[in-house]
């Protein structure tokens, strides 16, 4: 009795609930993601995904399209920091050098599309551009060059 009265309480479109859309498959080729950990969507309608277990960020365009990937050496044909879906894609390095993804846990994209990457396991934020080129990092025992 108690499921029939929920049932009628329930707003006409309720059982019709479910996700709008997707993107993505699981994997570390290109448009894929192994542990989406967080997204965030920039200025031009781009979806960042923080991709934990491959090392890097997933760029979707705003139709759910696969742009680009970026984090050290994800790139199999000359080992670069950016990969599309005509190069193929790679799990990343997680080394602490610059560039490098240990772990991303936290993405965040400001106002002028610079892409803030929480690392896990170095620490530290990484600033991007919108394109995926390396700014700055910054965090507690964070080395500076100099």
């Amino acid at each position: 009795a108690l499921a029939a009265l929920l049932a009628l309480a329930a707003p006409a479109g309720a059982a019709g609930f479910g996700p709008l859309g997707s993107f993505g498959s699981l994997g570390s080729g290109p448009g894929q993601v192994s542990a989406a950990e967080d997204i965030a969507v920039g200025p031009d309608g781009s979806a960042y995904v923080a991709d934990y277990q491959n090392y890097r960020v997933d760029v979707f365009g705003p139709d759910g399209s696969f742009s680009f990937a970026f984090g050290q050496q994800v790139n199999p044909k000359d080992g670069s920091d950016v990969c599309t879906s005509v190069s193929g894609c790679v799990a990343g390095e997680r080394n602490g050098t610059a560039g490098a993804l240990g772990g991303p846990a936290g993405v965040a994209v400001g106002a002028d599309g610079t892409v803030f990457v929480s690392e896990y396991e170095n620490n530290r934020i990484s600033a991007f551009s919108p394109g995926g080129k390396f700014l700055y990092a910054f965090g507690k025992g964070v080395a500076v060059a100099g």
